[in-house]
């Protein structure tokens, strides 16, 4: 630590010796002081005393308790910085950034992103083609009735690739039915494009289809569809009609459609795992979004 020391120089009388006195402010032994001697101002009164003239007030003491007033000491302190700044040897960099790469966004792979301007619901994971749509009879208008017959099934790929259908089988039941009554055997080699739509038609069917079958109608009271891949596994499946308990059912069945009427998934390929939400009764769509 630096210490302060001021010497006061004071021009005493006008001998012609020049003799001055100087004051160790710092302070001593408070002895007599003689000329070119040294007196002891600590706690003495400077009242009325000139330094202001008395020279150049060197730091080389100790000022605490002296009367500074118009001493300028910044110019005269010392703010070189220390040389024991020096960084610490233990500030290592800890693993190597070189290799980080750019950090991809996943998204909540347990929600399904639907994008209904192309009719494509990405799972980010495993994706199934989807019974989308059922009509189960038409009305022919007037006193003609109605023609069961007049029905189709739609299947759509919501994922973003395609789905081979090769092997793949599209059955019915009653609406209590055990057993499956196939409708169609898709053969090796069918695919069914990403965001595509694939039509099953019955023979009665007055619109397009892909596909055609004729073993049996569907019942417009009850029943379900099931899709089911090379195994017999089921792959998506669609209970309808009140009175329906056969195993299609995903929860609860979906309302059977009323001639002429279909019941579609809404949005596109919608599927929380229960029919009574996910299918709602409206216009056919077939081939094309709901």
């Amino acid at each position: 630590m630096k210490t302060w020391h001021l010497l006061a120089i004071l021009a005493a009388g006008c001998g012609s010796s020049g003799s001055r006195t100087i004051y160790d402010l710092a302070g001593g032994d408070g002895g007599g002081a003689s000329d070119g001697g040294t007196k002891d101002l600590a706690g003495a009164d400077l009242a009325g005393s000139d330094l202001a003239e008395s020279g150049d007030l060197a730091p080389s003491g100790d000022l605490a308790g002296a009367d500074r007033a118009g001493v300028d000491l910044a110019a005269a302190l010392d703010f070189a910085v220390p040389d024991d700044l020096a960084v610490p040897d233990d500030l290592t960099v800890i693993g190597d950034f070189s290799a980080v790469k750019d950090l991809v966004v996943v998204a909540d792979l347990a929600k399904p992103v639907t994008d209904l301007a192309q009719g494509v619901t990405d799972l980010s994971g495993p994706c199934f083609v989807k019974i989308n749509e059922i009509q189960t009879e038409a009305f022919l208008g007037g006193d003609m009735g109605f023609a069961p017959s007049d029905e189709f099934i739609e299947l759509h790929n919501p994922c973003g690739k395609d789905a081979p259908l090769g092997g793949h089988k599209l059955v019915y039941r009653s609406a209590a039915g055990v057993t499956d009554v196939n409708l169609v055997s898709f053969a090796n080699g069918t695919v069914l494009k990403a965001g595509g739509y694939l039509v099953i038609g019955n023979n009665g069917y007055t619109g397009l289809s892909d596909v055609k079958y004729g073993a049996s109608s569907m019942s417009y009271v009850a029943g379900g569809v099931g899709l089911r891949d090379a195994n017999g596994a089921l792959v998506d499946s669609v209970g309808y009609g009140a009175t329906a308990t056969n195993a299609f059912i995903e929860t609860a069945p979906a309302p059977a459609p009323m001639a002429s009427k279909s019941i579609q998934r809404l949005p596109n390929g919608k599927d929380t795992g229960n029919n009574a939400l996910d299918l709602v009764e409206s216009l056919p769509t077939p081939k094309a979004k709901n």
